[in-house]
């Protein structure tokens, strides 16, 4: 048998664990992209900014990765688009397996993807692309022929183009992503399923 003081102290903590559990949901919705469950664009520009003025005032290194998955509309015109969801959300889970806790992975818009990498300089971010890369290149994805009610397999490729923040020049968080989106169009152009580094 509980007390009456000791019935309000548990609906007191219930109350308090209820507001954490709703405080949690609610940021959970404004940080993160619903599909793929990687950071979403708002939350990426803004830590994108913090990133800068901290690698200004600690004199860090900083990279950027702009990441694009390669003929992703002939996934969706050739598997449909629940397919092709389902090959976003496995290729975010890849990405997640890939980077590291302090990175900040994030769905850009469409299939196209970005990645801040803080205090990594250049030769390391060529490294965790070009790993990236292969992983993403060895999925598989399974569907099913409705012609012959057998599993059709396919895979998908990922470009990607890197920048890094370069402490000489007075950079904002426009230039890093507009160096890193040149890259990533020079790849695009070069052939697809590369890394390119913004030089």
């Amino acid at each position: 048998a509980y007390t009456e003081d000791e019935k309000e102290y548990v609906a007191i903590l219930a109350g308090f664990a209820s507001v954490a559990i709703e405080n949690a949901r609610l940021y959970e919705i404004a940080t993160l992209d619903i599909k793929t469950k990687l950071f979403n664009h708002g939350y990426f520009q803004n830590q994108l900014i913090e990133e800068i003025e901290r690698a200004e005032r600690y004199k860090t290194d900083l990279s950027l990765m702009m990441l694009d998955l390669d003929h992703f509309k002939k996934v969706n015109d050739t598997y449909g688009h629940v397919t092709g969801d389902d090959v976003l959300i496995e290729v975010a889970q890849s990405i997640k397996n890939q980077v590291r806790t302090c990175d900040i992975p994030a769905r850009f818009g469409g299939e196209e993807f970005a990645i801040i990498l803080p205090e990594t300089d250049t030769s390391s971010s060529i490294i965790v692309a070009e790993r990236l890369r292969k992983s993403i290149e060895n999925l598989r994805f399974n569907v099913l022929d409705a012609h012959s009610d057998s599993d059709e397999h396919f895979s998908i490729t990922i470009s990607i183009g890197i920048t890094s923040f370069v402490h000489s020049v007075n950079m904002t968080e426009d230039i890093l992503i507009e160096r890193a989106d040149k890259a990533l169009y020079h790849a695009k152009q070069n052939g697809r399923n590369l890394v390119v580094l913004f030089e």
